[in-house]
């Protein structure tokens, strides 16, 4: 079973025109925490910026989710327009990481994507509420769905765990990064979302950081 089947196997069993609120609700976070740890997943790729553009594919596929349990039948195209949209409402956040995700691949290949596994896992989850909120409402302004973001950043420390993630390594891991890398090679993952404009509102969220006890390893060369 391959990764598009596990995230199907979330929503598509059910028509839910006639689920309440609340049975979509919870659907839409099942979703977003599986698609989450998918994204995750990808992060561990020793590849400078592979969580950054190769997660993608695994956020679009979030959205053709959530548009469908919200009653729209979204496209595989569309649906990469509409995750590369709301990624400008975050952008100013992934970018403000990618020279540290780069760098730290550099100096400690094969770490990196464990420390910014809880980084990308609360992205994805924040870009999740956010498609959510863009479902409900469409004509919803930038500002808007920045505030939710910001709340979903929060809401995804607690969703996260060293544990849970490593469970869902063991289960389903491998599904995501093959997803992941197959959509690459199609070229629906090659262009990364424009940077937006320096948001010189405020200093950033503090975005979900790595909180584990490993002890990073020596960089190459050292003693």
């Amino acid at each position: 079973m391959g990764w598009r089947d596990t995230l199907e196997g979330l929503y598509k069993n059910r028509d839910w025109k006639a689920a309440t609120e609340a049975e979509r609700k919870a659907a839409v976070t099942d979703v977003i925490r599986v698609s989450s740890f998918g994204a995750a997943a990808v992060s561990v790729t020793p590849v400078p910026l592979a969580d950054v553009v190769m997660a993608m594919p695994l956020q679009a596929a979030m959205v053709v989710a959530i548009g469908y349990v919200k009653g729209r039948d979204i496209s595989r195209t569309e649906s990469f327009r509409i995750a590369r949209e709301l990624s400008t409402v975050v952008g100013t956040h992934m970018l403000a990481r990618q020279a540290f995700v780069a760098l730290s691949r550099i100096i400690f290949p094969g770490m990196a994507g464990f420390l910014l596994a809880p980084w990308t896992f609360g992205v994805t989850w924040a870009m999740g509420r956010v498609a959510e909120m863009y479902f409900d409402d469409p004509d919803a302004p930038a500002e808007k769905l920045k505030a939710a973001f910001k709340d979903a950043l929060d809401d995804a420390k607690k969703a996260f765990s060293k544990e849970a993630f490593l469970d869902f390594m063991k289960r389903a891991g491998k599904e995501a990064q093959d997803f992941a890398h197959a959509e690459k090679d199609t070229g629906a993952a090659s262009t990364p979302p424009a940077p937006p404009p320096p948001d010189k509102s405020g200093p950033p969220p503090r975005v979900v950081e790595a909180e584990w006890e490993d002890v990073p390893p020596k960089p190459r060369g050292s003693p």
